[in-house]
């Protein structure tokens, strides 16, 4: 998903839809569902082999993003940066969105996370609350 959202798509539009698949996702399971990732990273001490692979699902999904942007003119520091943000932003909202049985953390993290990815691809960052500079 992710790397076919950034070949046609780029990395902005990419965490987006990403985004909006996962609140379908919460909202079609009554907040049920979210990244089957994150669960074996918490209960990791349990099952070495188990967070050694989560581990490498977020990094191999950092590192994809990072490539994405880095290829749309993004600097490497900067691009690594932001698909950390982006994948912890994410990752974190599921879980207030779990918790909250709201979609709101998703739709706040989307907002930011297109405002900084606007900013850092050369777009207009735009929003509520927010004026092109």
């Amino acid at each position: 998903m992710i790397s076919a959202g950034l070949a046609s798509m780029g990395p902005a539009r990419t965490v987006e839809a990403i985004i909006a698949w996962f609140r379908d996702q919460l909202v079609a399971s009554d907040y049920a569902a979210g990244c089957p990732v994150a669960p074996v990273a918490i209960e990791g001490p349990q099952s070495p082999a188990a967070l050694s692979a989560a581990g490498e699902s977020f990094t191999s999904w950092e590192d994809t993003i990072a490539a994405s942007l880095w290829q749309n003119g993004v600097g490497q520091d900067r691009a690594h940066g932001l698909a950390t943000m982006a994948i912890s932003a994410i990752e974190g909202a599921l879980l207030l969105a779990k918790a909250q049985r709201s979609t709101r953390a998703l739709d706040r993290v989307e907002e930011e996370l297109a405002f900084l990815l606007a900013a850092a691809l050369g777009g207009v960052p735009s929003g509520p609350d927010r004026k092109p500079s």
